[in-house]
């Protein structure tokens, strides 16, 4: 069986001219080519189908003034190559709310509180694909689908470049995100993240929060720059970070809160302008075969507080290697190595 092929054009003869004229006409797992250009419109997918920009020659631009861009109500969807613009300040630019949203290749900017939303029934699946907003967050799911962003970058947003929520469930692998005035990566309520081989640089607040009853696994993420805090780790679910390297907190690199006991395996912190890891009251986490280098204090737990290190090496401590301020700490093979200080 041949699949259905409807081709988008605004001047070219037996072409529809808009999007959605095409959309009318297609039947489930047809094929929409759409030539270069800039089309205003808002869509309603609600059938399966793949939407794709024609060849490489020019960039084909999907528009829309009010309301989300492309709204998803499907078992699945393809969308290919594609410039998905909204300047709604309350609506995300990619609403999700049902089947599989597949993107490859495409770019999606917005000026609302998110610019990509997996909700309800909703999954989204994003490769080698750019994501802006200078008003709100990148990427929020709260769907327990199998949403996954793999290879993309997520830059330039107005609070955290990704959000994971209530019972959402995403895996983040080999993305950039970049210079969010939020979080990097914000994981709470009970959702869970995995978040593997991404970088996170320019943070304005901590660039891994996970919070509440959330779930993490991190593993080969590198931090860098954040203004105050590189993690902050505060929920009583499990979390373990692998491999996982800190460099040039404008404060801590890492906090862990009252009630949170994560592991840390094969950890670096470098560079950060307060303590390398600071335990507050009721934080209870494991350091296995970490390292901390060139900040003030290495390790610091608050009274009431408790860390245990099976192989922590602090180098070049200016005040403190190891500060137990009527915390508790565990020691196995703690090595300390160039410190001006104590």
């Amino acid at each position: 069986m041949t699949r259905p092929v409807l081709l988008v054009s605004p001047d070219r003869p037996g072409a529809y001219r808009t999007i959605a004229d095409a959309l009318a006409d297609a039947t489930d797992g047809a094929l929409i080519t759409v030539a270069p250009g800039r089309y205003d419109e808002a869509l309603y997918l609600n059938r399966p189908l793949t939407l794709a920009a024609e060849g490489a020659g020019g960039t084909v631009e999907i528009a829309s003034a009010s309301g989300s861009t492309v709204v998803l109500d499907a078992e699945a969807v393809q969308l290919t190559g594609l410039q998905l613009t909204g300047t709604d300040r309350e609506a995300p630019v990619l609403d999700v709310r049902r089947g599989q949203a597949a993107l490859d290749g495409c770019r999606i900017s917005g000026e609302a509180w998110a610019a990509v939303l997996a909700w309800q029934d909703g999954v989204v699946a994003l490769r080698d694909c750019q994501v802006t907003n200078a008003q709100g967050a990148g990427i929020v799911v709260t769907s327990g689908g199998g949403n996954a962003v793999e290879r993309s970058q997520i830059q330039e947003v107005g609070s955290s470049a990704v959000v994971v929520a209530e019972h959402g469930r995403l895996t983040l692998r080999d993305c950039r995100l970049d210079r969010a005035r939020g979080n990097g990566v914000c994981v709470n309520g009970q959702a869970t993240a995995v978040v593997e081989a991404t970088r996170i640089s320019g943070s304005g607040k901590p660039a891994l929060a996970v919070e509440q009853h959330a779930r993490a696994t991190l593993t080969g993420v590198e931090v860098s720059g954040s203004a105050a805090l590189d993690a902050y780790l505060t929920s009583a679910a499990e979390v373990v970070l692998t491999g996982c390297s800190f460099t040039g907190s404008g404060g801590q690199a890492v906090r862990v809160g009252e009630g949170s006991a994560p592991v840390l395996r094969s950890c670096v912190v470098s560079g950060a302008q307060r303590e390398g890891v600071h335990v507050a009251p009721g934080g209870r986490p494991r350091l296995e075969d970490c390292r901390i280098t060139g900040t003030p204090t290495g390790l610091l737990v608050e009274a009431g507080g408790r860390a245990e290190c099976a192989g922590l090496t602090v180098e070049g401590a200016t005040t403190t290697a190891v500060h137990a301020a009527d915390g508790e700490v565990v020691l196995e093979r703690l090595t300390t190595e160039g410190g001006a200080g104590t």
